[in-house]
């Protein structure tokens, strides 16, 4: 007899052939993949190859630099200007001292007279100090005509009662000058007093007329005016210093108010009675040390 076995019917689909896809690789976190890594695969800022970047090239990488965009020093990557001279150190041919554009160094001295090249008319050669165009850094030596008017003591200019007074000691000008002289908190009579002993002599106006012509025909002489006292002027020797300072005042302003010296150039001292030409014992003498002297001054 024959026997039939039933088995129960799959309804599965038949296999299928397979064709396996190349398997993508996980990317790492800078953007490089396994098969292809990136150069720096650990670092938190990259550019186009997954690196640091430093766009400036100091040295500094950009997320650590606080200046990315200027060439600077570590730590916070900026630029440094040591010497203060507006051109920072990376571009400073002398980063030490303060100096101008483009290379950043001081402007040179070439002959050592203190006066720059770039103000200097005669930059190797060294300007002669004797109160003569100090200024224009070239040697010179003062003209026989203004040494001849400032030999020290001023003749022709003397001081005292005697002396009738110039027409000019009454203007404000004369006023200012010997008021800025005397004490303000002297007494009445005695600030009148000292005053009248700063009066400048009406005979003293043709030689201070040539002192001006002088001074405006060498504008880069400086001169100091000393003013001074016999032994016998003012109760002390404080009150003979104040004489002298106001003579040396009271002249400074004439030169300045009738000849238009420009008052920088004319400075002014006083000796008192310290420092006398002649006898004070005599008559003549203390007329003589009643006086102003002139002297050039360098600069």
């Amino acid at each position: 007899m024959t026997m039939f076995v039933t088995t129960a019917c799959s309804h599965a689909p038949p296999p299928q052939t397979t064709h396996p896809e190349t398997p993508v690789a996980p990317h790492n976190r800078n953007g490089g993949t396994e098969s292809e890594p990136t150069a720096c695969p650990y670092s938190h800022k990259y550019g186009p190859n997954g690196c640091p970047t430093d766009g400036d090239g100091d040295g500094v990488v950009d997320h650590l630099d606080a200046c990315p965009d200027a060439p600077g020093i570590e730590p916070e990557g900026c630029p440094t200007d040591g010497d203060g001279d507006g051109i920072i150190d990376h571009l400073d041919t002398c980063p030490s001292a303060p100096g101008i554009e483009p290379e950043g160094c001081p402007i040179p001295d070439t002959d050592g007279d203190g006066i720059l090249d770039i103000d200097d008319q005669c930059v190797s050669e060294p300007e002669t100090m004797n109160g003569f165009d100090d200024s224009d850094g070239c040697p010179d030596e003062i003209p026989p005509s203004a040494t001849h008017c400032y030999p020290g003591r001023v003749p022709g200019i003397y001081f005292g009662r005697k002396y009738k007074p110039a027409s000019w000691n009454t203007s404000e000008a004369a006023r200012a000058a010997i008021s800025s002289a005397v004490d303000t908190t002297s007494g009445g009579t005695q600030r009148k007093r000292l005053q009248r002993a700063a009066r400048i002599p009406n005979k003293a106006v043709p030689v201070l007329a040539r002192a001006g012509v002088i001074l405006n025909e060498f504008p880069g002489i400086v001169i100091e005016i000393s003013g001074h006292t016999d032994n016998r002027e003012g109760r002390d020797e404080r009150e003979r210093e104040v004489i002298g300072l106001a003579r040396a005042q009271v002249v400074r302003a004439y030169l300045i108010d009738v000849h238009g010296i420009e008052p920088t150039r004319i400075h002014t001292r006083t000796a008192g009675s310290s420092q006398p030409i002649d006898d004070n014992s005599t008559t003549p003498g203390r007329e003589h040390n009643r006086r102003v002297d002139f002297k050039v001054l360098t600069q």
